[in-house]
């Protein structure tokens, strides 16, 4: 009897380890997923803010005497 209880038992600490790590990488994996969807936002309001966005494929430059342009 006491054979198979240390069995029984140790067999759960294996599955309890398995899932600790499981829930490890999902944690890592959530993280990065966030962290790359805070740096794509951040990237996205930095275009939306600037005054001269490309358009057709040239990038606008200005000079200290041409208007600046207000893109709302």
């Amino acid at each position: 009897m006491t054979r198979k209880k240390k069995k029984i038992e140790e067999e759960k600490k294996k599955q309890g380890e398995e899932k600790e790590e499981e829930e490890k990488e999902d944690n890592d994996k959530t993280r990065w997923r966030r962290m790359t969807r805070k740096k794509k936002k951040i990237e996205e309001e930095k275009r939306q803010k600037s005054p001269c966005r490309s358009q057709g494929g040239f990038t606008l430059y200005w000079t200290n005497n041409a208007p600046q342009p207000k893109c709302g």
